[in-house]
């Protein structure tokens, strides 16, 4: 099988994240990518682009974990991180970011305050020109 590409699955899980100790025999040439984990405990922080997590569709986001994505944004030509917090039921790539319900919620104009509030304050000062006079412009609580 000269050239070809062996995709081979495990399920593993590491006591140790400080340490990782391997050993593999082939004569294939061989890339893995765990990208960075840290943490302790339940709770662990994984750090890798949005196309490094988009390409695990399968992936289920464990409880506790929180996925970082490098660039989940671009502003002003800058990548800024966006997260997603792990429930151990849904898969990553279709959780939302925790920024969203944020994002949704600053994008509302309407729920910050009541109809009666907004019709009180667009009326609280109008201004127009005088029809007698244009050169005067009034300004009226009325």
């Amino acid at each position: 099988m000269n050239g070809a590409n062996i995709v081979a699955t495990v399920d593993a899980t590491f006591e140790n994240t400080l340490h990782l100790t391997t050993e593999l025999s082939t004569n294939q040439e061989l890339s893995v990518d765990l990208g960075n984990v840290m943490g302790g405990g339940d709770c662990k922080v994984l750090y890798n682009t949005t196309e490094f997590w988009n390409s695990r569709p399968q992936l289920v986001a464990r409880k506790g974990y929180l996925y970082i994505y490098s660039n989940y944004k671009q502003i002003d030509g800058e990548n800024v991180p966006g997260m997603k917090a792990g429930d151990g039921t849904s898969y990553l790539i279709d959780m939302p970011f925790i920024d969203k319900p944020l994002d949704i919620h600053i994008a509302d104009t309407i729920s910050h305050i009541t109809s009666e509030e907004r019709t009180f304050w667009n009326n609280k000062v109008r201004c127009f020109v005088d029809p007698e006079d244009e050169e005067i412009l009034v300004f009226s609580t009325q």
